[in-house]
C-alpha cells in the first residue's frame, strides 16, 4: 500500500478509488474494505492548521467486514508524528553534513532557541541507519567507502550514509526519499 504522496491532489485521487484497488488490511488480512476517513492536520500556529495527510479505515459498516483499523497516508513533505516538515529535517541534516554543531544545526532548521530536540532527531536518525544503508544498496546510490564495513564511530557511519543519500536525491531529499521508499525518513 502506498503511504506517501507528492501532492494533496494525488492523495485524494488515491483515496477516491479505494474500492477498485483491493487493498489488503494489515490488521484483519481482508481485501477491499477500506473507505476514506478524513484528513490529518498539523497545527502551524494557534490559528492555522495545514493538511498533512488522510486516514483510511478498514470499515466494518455498510455491508463491509473490516476490522476498524485506521491507516494514515501522508504527504511526502510531512514527517509522521513530528511537528516539523521534511524540509526542516533536510536543512538540519545539510547543516550537520556541512560541519555545523548539532544544536546550531537544529536552531538553523527550526528557528527555535531551545535545541534539546536536536539530540532526539539525531537518535531517531541513528535508529534509522540500517534502513538508510538498505535503501542505499537497493536503490543504486553511489556508496562511499566509509559507509561500508564496521565503524567504531556510529555518528561517522550515520553521516557517511546521509551524505550518500543526499548526493543521490533532489534538494527536498527527505520528501524524495519517502516517495521513493514509501517509508518514513524518521
Amino acid at each position: 500500500m502506498k503511504r506517501f504522496f507528492d501532492t494533496l491532489d494525488a492523495l485524494c485521487r488515491y483515496t477516491a478509488n479505494l474500492d477498485a484497488m483491493h487493498l489488503l488490511c494489515s490488521g484483519c488480512q481482508t481485501v477491499g474494505q477500506f473507505v476514506s476517513h478524513g484528513y490529518i492536520y498539523r497545527q502551524l500556529s494557534s490559528q492555522e492548521n495545514s493538511i498533512a495527510g488522510k486516514r483510511i479505515l478498514c470499515s466494518p459498516r455498510g455491508g463491509r467486514s473490516g476490522c476498524g483499523k485506521t491507516t494514515r497516508l501522508y504527504l511526502a513533505d510531512c514527517l509522521p508524528h513530528l511537528r516539523y516538515t521534511s524540509t526542516a529535517l533536510t536543512l538540519f541534516i545539510c547543516a550537520l553534513l556541512a560541519g555545523c554543531p548539532i544544536a546550531a544545526a537544529y536552531q538553523q532548521a527550526t528557528s527555535q532557541t531551545d535545541s534539546r530536540h536536536a539530540y532526539r532527531w539525531l537518535r531517531q536518525l541513528q535508529r534509522q541507519l540500517p534502513f538508510y544503508r538498505h535503501a542505499l544498496l537497493n536503490h543504486h546510490f553511489t556508496i562511499t567507502p566509509e559507509t561500508h564495513g564496521s565503524q567504531q564511530n556510529h555518528r561517522a557511519c550515520l553521516y557517511a550514509s546521509l551524505r550518500d543519500l543526499f548526493s543521490g536525491l533532489t534538494p527536498a531529499t527527505c520528501a524524495a526519499f519517502q516517495l521513493l521508499t514509501q517509508h518514513a525518513f524518521l
